[in-house]
């Protein structure tokens, strides 16, 4: 993609927006969100889709997993309690991470 944006003229820095306009900047958040409406529409889909829920799907489903410190860190947050809200643990997720623990029956001898 930083090939294609060189070949384009666009900015191709990390920092650089990645949707951008035809003046090379970044791109209003309303215009975002219509362009979301847009393609959501023309999709057929019927759920609400903003540009907040694809950044939670997207979140949600790299905390299950990675390192919730990256995800931290790829959301730009600055606190690790404002990317907890990210988790979503299911009994199910529960129950097997305490079976994938090694048993150690009987005790050993302390």
């Amino acid at each position: 993609m930083v090939d294609f944006f060189k070949m384009r003229g666009f900015q191709s820095n990390p920092d650089s927006p990645l949707r951008q306009d035809r003046r090379h900047r970044r791109l209003p958040v309303r215009e975002v969100q219509r362009l979301v409406q847009v393609h959501r529409q023309a999709a057929g889909l019927c759920v609400r889709a903003t540009p907040h829920t694809f950044r939670h799907s997207f979140a949600s489903q790299l905390a299950s997993k990675v390192s919730l410190r990256i995800v931290q860190q790829l959301l730009g947050h600055r606190f690790l309690a404002s990317t907890e809200v990210y988790l979503h643990n299911q009994p199910d997720q529960l129950a097997s991470a305490v079976a994938s623990l090694p048993v150690y029956w009987p005790w050993p001898a302390v």
